[in-house]
């Protein structure tokens, strides 16, 4: 009780009397709740008289940001949000009050978040000779190493993303619309059953679920050449898309947390739930390996044209020698596929679950959708060709839209290489800079009624500033299967539009929630019917 009558007799900022003093143990995990606040409280009142003797110790003391105590900075500040998975509102409010620039400190890291388009350029696009910003390496942050977007830029990343970049060039774009087509078809075929069966003709679904399912289906088949049969079992607990929450989750808290707090926090690998989640998805991706090896029985020798991402692996695993000596090794083939599995349908789900969510509340921008549609494709059954998807500008404005007002990626980091000068601040050498790219793509300095839905302002090649409309990244970290995620997008789209029409229902939660991505927290609930 000392140490709380002390520390309420001192001269802090609101939000720490309100975050640390009432309810400080409900913002932590059952197993951290009922022993930290003595801890946490002890250490505060240690790190306040020292702070009063030798006061704050900043790397960049001149960027603005929320007061910070010592040892923890702002984390108790932090912590909730990240908890909850809002930290998207959490940087929306600190650039609304301090600007441009902020600083964030995390215990010793600290971490600046910009909203500056030039700024974001300058991050994610330096000079290739000299670069002033660099990603790290973020391996052990992402759980499962050999990621190619979690490794930093160095020869490991520069091998890995040369050589799996064929993978998603011409010839796979056209497997990917197959691959589309046949999932697609098939999800129509189960929903036209069901839809039929039902009395009133509409099915109740989560569109976020279903078009989970679908992602992860075409995904598999195109990079993999394997089938998750996702659609096929719509109804029953999707186990993979469970274990990849828990990891993304675990993966956005770790840049938040510092290590020597993952256990604390169950972020270690040895925690119960990081390690079930990592096991179950390392065994699911490990029998999608081993059927490709026993199918293709190798692949020396197969025509490379058709090698998918996978193929092109155990080649060179296998032109090198077995087991793991080759250029990719099976730790690193793995990683590859984990990465691929999850980047490849996460995002794009969500993308899709919004496009729905905007056509349900803007009917006449469904309306001239639909009939682009129907006029350029010859029909509601008309075949989803190359070159007639390829001819819906409109689709393409609805889809540029729909990323640009729901930033999936809402913020993306880089790490100084030297100190250098932002926007005024002297930022030292290591620090992390964030770029914001939700907030940058719903900025009304640089969008016209940013929080509208316009397609339309994509009219006539409408090229937005440089740095304010990056759903994709920018620089050599770009996105390497932007591409065949648009083809995905827009097929799935046509395909769903020239079958069903989709009510929303009415007072549902549509709160957002950000891990590695940022999507619908409880999904879109949708009444599905057959188009009249």
């Amino acid at each position: 009780m000392a140490v709380l009558s002390t520390l309420s007799n001192l001269h802090l900022p609101s939000w720490l009397h309100i975050t640390l003093l009432p309810s400080l143990s409900s913002n932590f995990p059952p197993s951290v709740s009922e022993n930290i606040t003595p801890l946490i409280l002890s250490t505060t009142a240690a790190a306040l008289i020292a702070y009063a003797f030798f006061g704050p110790r900043s790397k960049n003391p001149t960027v603005p940001g929320p007061y910070e105590l010592p040892i923890v900075g702002n984390f108790l500040q932090a912590y909730p949000y990240i908890k909850n998975q809002q930290f998207q509102e959490l940087t929306a409010q600190l650039v609304e009050k301090y600007g441009n620039i902020v600083m964030l400190k995390l215990f010793s890291r600290q971490i600046v978040i910009t909203r500056d388009p030039d700024v974001a350029k300058r991050v994610l696009n330096p000079s290739s000779s000299d670069p002033e910003f660099t990603r790290p390496d973020n391996s052990k942050i992402f759980v499962i190493p050999y990621m190619l977007f979690a490794l930093g830029t160095d020869d490991l990343w520069k091998r890995h993303r040369k050589f799996l970049q064929p993978a998603f060039g011409p010839s796979h774009l056209r497997f990917a619309l197959d691959a589309s087509n046949e999932v697609m078809d098939e999800l129509c075929r189960i929903w036209e059953g069901q839809i039929s069966a039902k009395p009133d003709g509409k099915l109740r679904t989560n569109a976020r679920d279903v078009m989970t399912s679908v992602t992860m289906d075409i995904i598999g088949k195109v990079a993999f050449s394997y089938d998750f049969k996702s659609v096929l079992h719509l109804t029953s607990h999707n186990a993979p898309q469970h274990s990849i929450d828990t990891i993304l989750k675990t993966i956005s808290n770790r840049f938040a947390v510092p290590p020597f707090l993952w256990s604390l926090f169950d972020l270690a690998d040895s925690s119960s739930p990081v390690k079930k989640a990592r096991e179950e998805n390392a065994a699911l991706l490990k029998d999608v390996i081993r059927r490709k090896r026993e199918g293709a029985a190798g692949t020396i020798g197969k025509d490379e044209r058709k090698f998918d991402l996978l193929d092109r692996l155990l080649a060179e695993n296998e032109a090198s020698g077995s087991g793991g000596e080759g250029k990719f090794g099976d730790e690193e083939i793995l990683g590859e596929v984990w990465g691929f599995f999850m980047a490849g349908h996460e995002t794009t789900s969500h993308t899709l679950t919004f496009i729905i969510l905007e056509l349900c509340r803007n009917p006449h921008i469904l309306t001239k959708l639909e009939d682009e549609i129907e006029t350029v494709l010859g029909g509601r059954d008309a075949e989803v060709t190359w070159d007639g998807v390829h001819q819906l500008k409109y689709l393409e404005m609805v889809i540029k839209e729909t990323q640009r007002l729901h930033a999936v990626v809402g913020g993306i980091g880089r790490e100084s290489t030297r100190d250098v000068d932002v926007l005024g601040h002297r930022i030292e050498k290591g620090t992390r800079v964030n770029v914001a790219i939700r907030l940058l793509q719903r900025d009304s300095r640089y969008w016209d009624e940013p929080l509208v839905f316009k397609p339309e302002r994509w009219e006539n090649g409408f090229v937005p500033r440089a740095g304010t409309y990056l759903p994709f990244g920018d620089g050599v970290h770009n996105c390497i299967g932007q591409k065949m995620a648009l083809l995905e997008t827009k097929i799935t789209i046509v395909k769903l539009l020239q079958k069903f029409s989709f009510t929303m229902l009415p007072n549902q939660g549509l709160s957002i929630r950000t891990s590695v991505t940022s999507g619908l927290a409880h999904g879109l609930v949708v009444d599905v019917e057959l188009r009249k």
